[in-house]
């Protein structure tokens, strides 16, 4: 048992982003399904509510928020100046758009002349090729891992020349896709950190002011052409929700109950402010309305709150090396999921034949797909090949 001050890692926020991961996954596998229940399928942007999937892409928002302040702060107590971190930061969030833009693009295959699904294929096998990362220790391993990046980066070009979609179109920004906004609000919320710091009074006042610029422009009062309110101010006020929580559990200053007293209050205020905005504009994940962003990041937080009084706290840790493997090469899992769904589509093997299936049919293959996933994402992290933005 640990009833002192805790570990430089704490360990609760890899199993969260591991579940978290888990989740996206299933969830994603599991909406094609023709029988699958309303609670595990998104809401319509008419509805005023959420379920299961509606909270697990905020949720990523939130821990990546909660990882910021442990990894941002690690490289200013080493002494690294800011134009190294600024540059790492602006650096991981151009590879986030640039990933996010690709992947919600879906190419003509009989414009391009290709079978259907080989282009995001290539695309995918090469945005792997080009992030991957390889055993530090290992020389000739590095030299093998620069050839295949440099190879990678020539096959990502060729697949981004070489698209049109169904009106002959180029790559174009309809969305950013799920990575593209979770790089956009992790450049804003890392720059925030960067000016706050551990400053929680300014933190909240940050939360508070991205909730301001999101009714902004729901009201008319800012507009941009590919920003807008979830963009700019929703999705962030998440991730700065994630930094502040962040701060408590890096301190080494704060002892365990004290932690978990700090984030409990921080739950009951975001849930409160949650039901004073409801009236506003309602519970809507498309929608990224401010009751949305705050009922989600209580309930993360929540959710780290049990890990973190199990596993850091108790000890009761054996359960949670799955997710925990999972969770440290977390885009990894996701990218390869959806890479694995191309291979299904150029190789015609029957995965989607299962939509018709009866629910119990469905849900079991969609567990053996994701569980397939997150152990093979966790060990290949094991052996020391991630992709790293």
């Amino acid at each position: 048992m640990n009833y002192g001050r805790e570990s430089e890692r704490i360990i609760s926020v890899d199993v969260l982003r591991g579940l978290i991961i888990f989740l996206m996954i299933f969830v994603n596998d599991i909406a094609g399904l023709a029988h699958t229940p309303r609670w595990l399928k998104h809401v319509s942007a008419s509805v005023d509510g959420m379920t299961i999937p509606d909270v697990v892409f905020p949720a990523f928002i939130f821990v990546m928020g909660m990882s910021i302040p442990i990894a941002i702060g690690r490289r200013l107590d080493s002494g690294q100046s800011w134009y190294i971190i600024i540059w790492h930061i602006l650096l991981r969030t151009v590879s986030l758009l640039i990933i996010g833009i690709l992947t919600v693009n879906y190419p003509d295959d009989q414009i391009i002349g290709w079978p259907r699904g080989l282009w995001k294929l290539l695309m995918l096998t090469s945005v792997f090729m080009v992030w991957h990362t390889v055993p530090k220790q290992s020389t000739w391993l590095k030299k093998i891992s620069f050839l295949i990046r440099f190879i990678g980066c020539v096959l990502l070009l060729f697949a981004a020349l070489l698209f049109r979609d169904s009106s002959g179109q180029w790559l174009s920004i309809k969305w950013w896709g799920i990575l593209g906004l979770i790089g956009w609000a992790y450049v804003i919320a890392s720059c925030i950190y960067l000016l706050t710091h551990d400053n929680r009074t300014l933190l909240s006042g940050t939360i508070a002011l991205l909730i301001c610029v999101y009714i902004a422009f729901r009201e008319g009062g800012l507009s941009g052409r590919w920003f807008n309110g979830g963009t700019v101010g929703a999705h962030p006020a998440i991730a700065v929700a994630g930094v502040l929580l962040g701060t408590i559990v890096r301190s080494s200053d704060i002892l365990y109950n004290k932690k978990i007293l700090k984030a409990a209050v921080f739950i009951g205020f975001m849930a409160l402010t949650a039901w004073l905005l409801r009236p506003l504009y309602g519970i809507s994940k498309i929608g990224a309305t401010p009751s949305w962003c705050l009922y989600t990041s209580a309930i993360t937080c929540a959710v780290w709150i049990a890990l973190y009084w199990l596993i850091d706290v108790k000890g009761i840790i054996r359960w949670s090396g799955f997710f925990q493997s999972a969770g440290l090469n977390a885009l990894f899992a996701y990218l390869f999921s959806s890479l694995m769904y191309s291979v299904f589509q150029v190789t015609h093997i029957g995965y989607f034949s299962f939509y018709d299936s009866p629910f119990f049919i469905g849900l079991v293959r969609s567990a053996v797909f994701t569980i397939s996933i997150n152990y093979f994402s966790g060990w290949t992290g094991k052996s020391g090949i991630r992709l790293k933005l």
